[in-house]
């Protein structure tokens, strides 16, 4: 009995998916095209065409947001250490709704300057990080080939040398405002 009834359900599954497959796929010209309008959209996403050329409060709204989420977060668990150790018994509720109204608060008045300062503060630790991370790297291998003998290992210090050389030139340009 268990057998036919499965047999059944899949029996219907694959009559179902006969008829619904062509509805879905109508629109679609090849699954390549598919993905790459699921690509598309990812893009317009990340790379933030929906905030640019908006103006300061565009990006001031984004910040907000952002800030909002930062607050809240630190907040929420800040609330659950200080609940654990007062000795209570953990309100999740009352820690959320502390925690939403405060952030609430801060984040709505902070002045949109102010939150573009943080912004650009916060980006430019974020690269320099990322370019100290790279610089380092590159300088830790050179480092670890100092004393391997012959002539590759000297072409390969070399070319790390001037990668690194190429890489510190990009960044001096981008500080100076060239990229």
């Amino acid at each position: 009995m268990k057998y036919k009834k499965l047999g059944l359900l899949l029996l219907l599954f694959f009559v179902v998916s006969i008829f619904v497959v062509p509805l879905v796929s109508a629109s679609v010209v090849s699954p390549g095209e598919f993905l790459g309008d699921i690509g598309d959209k990812i893009l317009t996403v990340f790379k933030f065409n929906w905030i640019h050329n908006k103006g300061q409060e565009a990006i001031g709204a984004f910040m907000r947001i952002c800030i909002w989420l930062f607050i809240f977060t630190i907040l929420f668990a800040a609330s659950q250490q200080i609940f654990g150790a007062i000795g209570l018994t953990y309100q999740r509720n009352i820690a959320i709704v502390l925690a939403i109204i405060i952030a609430t608060i801060s984040s709505i008045f902070i002045p949109i300057g102010l939150l573009l300062a943080i912004g650009e503060i916060y980006s430019t630790i974020a690269v320099v990080i990322m370019f100290g991370i790279v610089v380092f790297t590159i300088g830790l291998f050179y480092q670890r080939t100092w004393a391997l003998p012959g002539r590759f290992w000297i072409i390969v210090r070399l070319f790390v040398l001037l990668f690194m050389w190429f890489i510190l030139a990009i960044i001096t340009t981008a500080v100076e405002g060239g990229l």
